[in-house]
């Protein structure tokens, strides 16, 4: 019963109730959830041994719990193929890969709707510096990055761009700088629906959206809606695939959130921040060796990044090595300044 269980979905499947049951449970009750501080998500996790003792003091209401299942043994596997045999099947599937690819890379497509600029170039110069402010994470950076943001809708208030860049800027000051919750997404959201409303094909603005309805509304619908629509209105967005999934890793749903990873990384290559998720991403999936050897690569490559102690820190708990925990925590506590 110490099996640790990663996201509110798994913790509801334990409980064989929904999400919202769960989380109300977390906020009423004082369910045992764990969450990640200082991230770019609001990702929670639990141990079984715990939720177990919980449920027994709360009997009442939740009712018996069955233990986990005994793991079964698996079905016999067919006789194997001949090497030769493999070796062709293995070829088959790289060029069909390969195919897919190039297919879907080179397939003419719908180009998007350009966005509307602001009048003066001075404005859209600001709105540049802006973006590559915020693109590059640190927590200077991302400050400068809301003061042009709001500069900008100072001059140009129908310039929906400028204010969805400031909901996301808003929203990725929680992970590096020093704000809290309530502000950045509240902030946040108001700055998103704004920007919906001058253009309601944006689709950062829906992306933006559903980050804050995933990880601060609690309504995780609502938030697939939100980032299945900024795909729709543009699928070669890196930040779109790349949040999208990180929705997808919290709720479980691991093989959808790799496609969405893989494709981000393909559209941003070199990426650092979704490197770095897609690392972290493995813990959630349970791959703890796999995610340590990521990050720990990825902290000697990146060793100004607060999120990777973070994550590291996590990673070394669920693994019960409390001293590297405590030491991954100061680092990041450190860089956050």
């Amino acid at each position: 019963m110490n099996k640790r269980l990663n996201g509110w979905k798994a913790i509801a499947a334990f409980f064989d109730r929904d999400r919202t049951t769960v989380a109300r449970w977390a906020r009423e009750r004082n369910l045992p959830i764990h969450h990640i501080p200082g991230g770019k998500q609001r990702s929670v996790f639990a141990f079984e041994h715990e939720l177990a003792a919980w449920a027994r003091q709360h009997a009442a209401e939740v009712g018996p719990i069955d233990a986990p299942p005994a793991v079964q043994d698996p079905t016999p596997p067919p006789p194997a193929a001949s090497p030769r045999r493999w070796s062709w099947i293995a070829a088959a599937a790289c060029l069909c890969l390969a195919a897919l690819l190039a297919g879907y890379l080179l397939w003419p497509r719908q180009p998007v709707t350009p966005r509307p600029s602001p009048a003066h170039a001075a404005v859209m110069a600001e709105y540049i510096a802006a973006r590559d402010a915020w693109a590059r994470r640190t927590p200077q950076d991302i400050a400068a990055s809301i003061r042009m943001y709001e500069s900008i809708i100072a001059r140009a208030p129908d310039f929906a761009p400028a204010r969805a860049g400031l909901a996301e800027a808003w929203l990725i000051y929680r992970e590096y700088g020093d704000v809290g919750d309530a502000k950045a997404f509240a902030t946040a959201k108001i700055a998103a629906n704004k920007a919906v409303t001058l253009d309601p094909d944006l689709p950062a603005a829906h992306r933006a959206l559903g980050f804050v309805a995933y990880w601060w509304d609690n309504e995780p619908a609502e938030a697939v809606r939100a980032f299945q629509r900024a795909i729709a209105l543009d699928d070669r967005d890196s930040q779109s695939h790349f949040w999208y999934a990180n929705v997808l890793a919290d709720m479980g749903k691991d093989e959808a959130a790799e496609r969405h990873y893989r494709q981000a990384r393909l559209l941003a290559p070199g990426s650092q921040p979704i490197a770095v998720e897609h690392a972290c991403a493995q813990w959630q999936a349970g791959r703890d060796a796999l995610a340590l050897q990521l990050m720990t690569a990825l902290k000697a490559k990146h060793p100004e990044d607060a999120t990777i102690p973070n994550c590291l820190a996590w990673v070394h708990i669920g693994r019960g090595d409390i001293a590297a925990y405590a030491r991954e925590l100061g680092d990041s506590a450190r860089l956050r300044g």
